[in-house]
């Protein structure tokens, strides 16, 4: 979205800027929106909603460094033919349009692969009453010298990978109590061994989501 060109759609683009003055001099920003759809869900190769997420990565592949930028939660719906004028005067960081607190400050950008810590977020979006809750993030820059890097559309696009776990159920918790029980008592006994069945119910469940999403910029 760019503030120049407010009624311009990037939709096709396959680059996109973060920066503050684009075009240079005219010292007018430019906004990114980034969403991976349908990641939350009951089915095979989805994350259940509800989910503790362990571990949530962001790449993004850089071809021109630049200042730091930030990265906020959207908390409103967008679809990919969004402007600057369809929001309204770009990104408000409001906690109605978009998070005011960032899930990620990034330093200086170099020209490279450029790795993210989304967990924070993912979270969120996990512990939401409903998977609509993911309307992806806002990134706005923290100065004048974009950062350029590959849209969905581009030659590597943006990939979010994923590791959770499954909380567990009180039922799961009382069972897990008693075979700790069980435990001690067969130390004070010293005699009988627990069979793996005995401990199944303490395993923890954890399933590393590498899935490439197809983001929408």
């Amino acid at each position: 979205m760019q503030e120049y060109d407010p009624d311009f759609s990037g939709t096709a683009l396959t680059e996109l800027t973060v920066d503050n003055d684009d075009p240079s001099t005219a010292l007018t920003a430019v906004h990114v929106l980034l969403r991976f759809d349908e990641i939350f869900g009951d089915t095979t190769g989805r994350i259940p909603q509800g989910a503790i997420i362990t571990s949530a990565t962001l790449e993004l592949n850089v071809f021109n460094e630049g200042d730091a930028f930030t990265v906020r939660r959207m908390l409103q719906p967008w679809s990919d033919t969004v402007t600057w004028n369809s929001l309204g005067g770009g990104v408000s960081t409001d906690d109605v349009q978009a998070t005011s607190a960032p899930d990620v400050i990034t330093v200086a950008v170099p020209d490279q692969l450029l790795t993210l810590d989304v967990r924070t977020g993912v979270q969120a979006w996990s512990d939401a009453a409903a998977p609509g809750g993911n309307y992806g993030w806002a990134m706005i820059s923290l100065g004048t010298d974009g950062v350029d890097f590959h849209s969905s559309e581009g030659a590597i696009a943006p990939k979010l990978t994923v590791s959770y776990e499954l909380p567990q159920t009180a039922q799961q918790s009382s069972q897990s109590a008693a075979v700790v029980r069980a435990i001690a008592a067969a130390w004070s006994a010293n005699r009988a061994t627990l069979t793996p069945a005995d401990t199944s119910e303490t395993q923890l469940i954890e399933i590393d989501l590498d899935d490439e999403f197809e983001p929408v910029v």
